[in-house]
């Protein structure tokens, strides 16, 4: 099968896993992508749309005119039996490229998450809420990451909108070494991670404040890449505070072992999008520490903290985290309780956090049926 995907960041590490996965399943793929950086080689077949800014939104918008505009009719689009776009501007592209191709591939809309300026009740919001609801008939289905993005958005906003069909952010089984059959300390401190995109200023400010609290007991690592447009100064604080370190960023899933395997903990929330997306999302670090063995700790009244509670794999934070997470740590810690919260962890199935890609299998099926 002929698979053309349209991303909206080439670089991106979990448009990386999408495509293998997609090559797991045997399908022949082709990429429409635009990036964030300079063009590089990728590991599939590419057509590269130009560059765009993180929070740039004028910039974007004149990005999409000018990707629309280099889709040009390939003649892989003619081919295509599936449009496979990731997020609303892409969703836009796709279509547009469809039509030119004159084709009646079925078209998938992954929503990555749901944008904050999708959400307000300005005219911008309003009208990109149109415009998507527009798109929405040209879809056969809505592919999303937590099922919270369909209750508490599709169904509110557009309640005529396509069959949403849930695909976890789990990790690719076959590209994983074995789990762990016990998660050992680190060391004398208990060791808290925050990874993946760095983007929440509010959680990097609770990680500040639990590194200079609890130098004897607690050390704070970061792993991954910062969003300087959320966090301007973030190398900055990173480096007027003791006890705290950013690692720098990894690869995914090729750097997972080392990283989780030096964590005794993980920091799950996010305050990013505030009343929104940050309550609905189901964070990458969810499955990647669940499969290494590391508790998630997340805020009450979130999807994550849900998710958490369902599957037993960390601990709820009760109150604002500002002056809930310390106590529990300082607890943890004092009635030697971490180790058995990780084995717990470990005790749930592997299938809660990995999985061989039968779940996109059966979506793409199911959409060609």
């Amino acid at each position: 099968m002929k698979i053309a995907v349209f991303g909206h960041d080439a670089s991106d590490a979990m448009l990386t896993r999408r495509f293998a996965a997609f090559a797991d399943l045997h399908h022949e793929v082709m990429g429409f992508t635009m990036r964030r950086g300079e063009d590089a080689p990728r590991p599939w077949h590419n057509r590269d749309l130009g560059r765009t800014h993180d929070a740039a939104f004028l910039h974007r918008l004149w990005a999409i005119f000018r990707g629309i505009q280099k889709t040009g009719a390939h003649d892989f689009l003619k081919e295509a039996d599936l449009f496979w776009a990731r997020n609303l501007d892409m969703l836009m592209v796709a279509l547009v490229a469809r039509a030119r191709a004159k084709s009646d591939a079925p078209v998938i809309y992954e929503c990555l998450d749901i944008h904050h300026r999708l959400l307000g009740k300005g005219l911008i919001s309003q009208t990109l809420r149109r415009l998507e609801r527009k798109l929405l008939k040209e879809v056969r289905g809505i592919v999303i990451s937590s099922p919270a993005f369909e209750a508490e958005y599709f169904d509110k906003m557009h309640p005529d909108h396509p069959r949403a069909l849930l695909l976890e952010n789990k990790l690719p089984l076959r590209r994983l070494p074995p789990r762990p059959a016990r998660k050992q300390s680190c060391d004398q401190h208990l060791t808290l991670g925050w990874v993946g995109i760095l983007r929440c200023q509010r959680s990097l400010n609770i990680l500040m404040e639990v590194a200079e609290a609890m130098r004897g007991g607690v050390k704070v690592k970061l792993h991954g890449k910062p969003a300087l447009t959320a966090i301007p100064h973030f190398h900055d604080l990173v480096e007027e505070t003791e006890n705290l370190t950013y690692e720098g960023p990894y690869q995914s899933p090729d750097d997972l072992d080392d990283i989780y395997g030096r964590l005794d903990l993980i920091w799950a929330g996010d305050y990013y999008q505030a009343g929104g997306n940050s309550e609905w999302l189901l964070p990458n670090r969810l499955y990647e520490g669940g499969y290494f063995g590391v508790p998630a700790l997340a805020p009450a009244g979130t999807q994550t903290a849900q998710w958490i509670t369902a599957h037993g794999t960390g601990h709820v934070i009760e109150g604002e985290p500002e002056t809930s997470l310390i106590p529990f740590l300082s607890t943890l810690i004092a009635k030697n309780e971490l180790n058995a919260l990780q084995q717990k962890v470990l005790s749930a199935p592997t299938s809660v956090f990995a999985e061989d890609h039968s779940a996109l299998d059966d979506i793409i099926k199911g959409v060609l049926s």
